[in-house]
């Protein structure tokens, strides 16, 4: 499915902040667009990991029709 959405990692970098704390300032001013996770109203914070996965998993059906997964 990654493949499918080569624009999206076309000279791209992931950064994925530290739980809690998230990103850095000095990573952020370095970034040229930032991406937040909605959350569940009273969740503080997402495992790294697992907002890593939610971003490659959208990444992956970026642009698709009719997505049916």
């Amino acid at each position: 499915p990654i493949t499918r959405a080569t624009g999206f990692f076309s000279r791209m970098v992931i950064v994925i902040g530290a739980e809690g704390t998230g990103i850095s300032p000095i990573m952020i001013k370095r970034c040229d667009q930032l991406l937040s996770i909605p959350m569940a109203k009273g969740v503080e914070s997402l495992n790294a990991s697992v907002s890593a996965g939610i971003v490659l998993f959208a990444a992956g059906h970026s642009g698709e029709k009719n997505d049916k997964s």
